[in-house]
């Protein structure tokens, strides 16, 4: 395969989103799978998978480079018969994109780069026969598909709770799965969403969103600039959310173990020399 994706760190970490299906994955089946695909280059907007369409391959999807801003690279969203857009999910470098493929099932979103991607592009058919092949795969497949489903259900359910209660619980979701550290306790989100993005996510008014995240900033709880998007008290955007927020873990508390080679120092990442 032309374009190599390697399992190498760079100086400033892990470039695979921890617990991903990529991190997962022990080097023998990264191999394998780089070994079936090729590599496919998507820009800013371009489309991996279409609404109600079987996706003809599955993608493990990357940062293209170093400068790559977000650390959400795709979007899946649903257009209504109106046009508008609804996002449902959003990926990290290193998920997996088109896992209902191999079974012949249509996507339910449309998938949409946010930012540049350098993606591990493998046929579905031959993404099955790998599974078949190997339980670690298909494990961490399954990793996947229940990760999907889990947050897919919880944000559905806090549709339900006030207005800043959902920003405040999507938030804390984009803190979880896209977060880094910052200085002392802060949690930098590097995102390419727009306000008006991320307020359609959350399932709210982009006015609404506007408005409470001036009043965070002013209380403390966001900083004061607006990029990257920055939560300087995770405690208090949890009370902000609460009983939601209590589903996401507490300040200061103990991070479980990382699960198989997600703890490996070795984790995969995108190799920018190759790519």
């Amino acid at each position: 395969m032309t374009g190599l994706i390697d399992p190498v760190r760079t100086e400033h970490g892990p470039e695979v989103r921890p617990g991903s299906f990529w991190a997962r994955l022990d080097p023998t089946d990264r191999q394998a799978l780089r070994a079936m695909g090729r590599r496919a280059d998507i820009p800013p907007g371009g489309m991996l998978c279409h609404q109600g369409s079987v996706a003809p391959a599955v993608y493990v999807v990357f940062k293209a480079g170093p400068r790559a801003a977000s650390n959400a690279v795709a979007k899946e969203f649903v257009d209504s018969s109106d046009g508008d857009e609804s996002i449902i999910d959003l990926f990290g470098a290193g998920d997996l994109v088109g896992f209902l493929g191999p079974w012949g099932h249509p996507q339910r979103g449309t998938v949409a780069a946010l930012d540049h991607v350098a993606a591990l592009r493998v046929d579905r058919a031959t993404f099955r026969s790998l599974l078949a092949a190997s339980p670690r795969v298909a494990e961490a497949m399954m990793h996947a598909i229940s990760e999907s489903t889990t947050f897919g259900g919880r944000r559905h359910a806090v549709r339900a709770a006030d207005h800043p209660q959902r920003l405040a619980y999507h938030l804390l979701e984009l803190a979880h799965r896209f977060g880094e550290p910052g200085a002392g306790d802060e949690t930098r989100i590097p995102l390419k969403l727009s306000q008006a993005e991320l307020a359609n996510w959350a399932g709210i008014s982009r006015e609404t969103l506007v408005r409470w995240f001036r009043s965070w900033r002013a209380k403390g709880i966001l900083h004061q600039r607006p990029r990257p998007l920055t939560v300087l008290d995770t405690e208090r955007l949890r009370r902000a959310a609460s009983p939601w927020g209590d589903e996401w873990p507490a300040a200061g508390a103990e991070p479980g173990p990382a699960a198989g080679p997600a703890r490996d120092t070795a984790i995969a990442a995108v190799s920018y020399t190759h790519l």
